[in-house]
């Protein structure tokens, strides 16, 4: 199903093995060569501006700006969104799931992102789905052994669509949203534990946002305001737990109405990146350096600390459709990984999007929360951001994630 990933230390059918004892509850797999303690700094594997390396290249843009050889590096969390392959018309069940995850370890990721609608947690409002929080506590379990972190990310819109469950009002404050969405933390602080390190409300709110009235976004506003307060003081908090709400790096960079008012209420900025147009062509692979220097420019303030940047999902697509190809997309990674070396002490967690291609449905869901449905140009951009192809291969810019993968393996 596919070649390879350079440096992994078991191929599909040991790593076959390991599902089995994973899903068993055997001691923890030896997934990955790389350290996984975050404690303190290290320069040992780094090129850091060297000639030599793929990463700090002279050559590449932004090189200018990395760290001087023996600056003290601050630690970055790289992941990639560990999406199991689909194949002609197939669905991936829990054990293509697991072996996603693994596959993903294996080649040295330090976390990774998992995005849950709310209506696909709870159905009706006040009942959990037993197999959606399952799939959570199986993520949990591997991370957790493997200390791995994660972010979870809890969609209450799906960027210009909300997501509520049967059941819930479509008033942001009414007393049983209120109610349930506590349930449901509790409920998701029973799942996971140390390896939870970010807890976000998504996804691309920005785009709900843009669409709402004042009155819609003053009660979506407090209703987050209330849940991220609710997380931060509950009692099974994880001690490192840091809460944000996701928005498109556009919808940051450019204030969106509500983003501002948000503020207040997060420890992190959290980001989506996907440099498309609004038509869903591809921007120039180039653009990971000028646009995330944007973004953190419009995050920064005279008079406040600037927040930490999580880059919860970053992908480039590889389709003609939209202008691109395989070839750019590499391109892309390579300059998003430059970029994220010079700007690391900024940006402590970010997340590829992702390992396979996603099912032609979701491309489908993808499009229609853009408010495109059926849009050739946009379901071609969501059903092309993996970093292997329709058939499971290799594609370049997955030699380029797995170098990046290695690179930031330390500190």
């Amino acid at each position: 199903m596919g070649s390879s990933i350079p440096g992994r230390p078991c191929g599909r059918a040991a790593l076959a093995f390991c599902l089995v004892a994973a899903c068993h509850g055997n001691d923890p797999v030896a997934v990955s060569q790389t350290p996984a303690d975050d404690s303190g700094p290290s320069d040992a594997g780094l090129t850091d501006g060297s000639a030599d390396g793929p990463i700090g290249d002279a050559s590449l843009p932004d090189a200018e700006d990395a760290p001087a050889p023996d600056a003290p590096l601050a630690p970055v969390t790289l992941g990639v969104v560990p999406l199991p392959f689909v194949g002609e018309g197939g669905t991936p069940g829990p054990s293509e799931q697991t072996l996603a995850y693994l596959e993903t370890l294996a080649a040295g990721a330090r976390g990774t992102t998992l995005i849950r609608r709310w209506d696909e947690l709870a159905a009706p409002l006040t009942s959990p789905v037993e197999t959606a929080f399952a799939g959570l506590e199986t993520a949990a379990s591997l991370y957790a052994r493997q200390r791995r972190q994660l972010l979870f990310c809890l969609s209450i819109v799906d960027r210009a669509l909300p997501v509520l469950p049967e059941g819930a009002s479509a008033d942001w404050s009414a007393p049983e949203n209120r109610a349930a969405i506590d349930d449901l933390i509790d409920q998701l602080f029973a799942t996971f534990g140390e390896e939870l390190r970010y807890f976000v409300i998504g996804k691309e709110v920005d785009r709900w946002l843009a669409l709402a009235n004042r009155a819609e976004r003053s009660g979506f506003v407090d209703f987050v305001s209330g849940t991220l307060s609710y997380v931060r003081d509950h009692p099974r908090r994880p001690a490192a737990l840091e809460v944000g709400v996701a928005a498109s790096a556009q919808g940051w960079t450019e204030g969106t109405a509500g983003l501002a008012e948000l503020r207040p209420a997060i420890d992190v900025v959290v980001a989506t990146y996907f440099p498309l147009t609004e038509e869903f062509e591809a921007r120039s692979p180039s653009s990971a350096g000028p646009d995330i220097e944007l973004l953190l420019e419009a995050l920064t303030s005279e008079s406040e600390p600037p927040l930490p940047l999580v880059l919860q999902e970053v992908g480039y697509p590889s389709s003609e459709v939209v202008g691109s190809s395989e070839a750019l997309q590499q391109l892309f990674f390579e300059g998003f990984f430059q970029a994220l070396q010079s700007r690391r002490a900024r940006i402590p967690f970010a997340n590829v999007f992702a390992l396979n291609e996603q099912a032609e449905a979701a491309c489908a869901l993808d499009a229609e929360s853009f408010g495109a449905t059926g849009d050739e140009r946009a379901i071609a951009a969501w059903c092309s951001l993996g970093l292997r192809d329709r058939d499971g291969l290799d594609r370049p810019a997955w030699e380029t994630v797995s170098d990046g993968l290695a690179h930031f393996a330390t500190p």
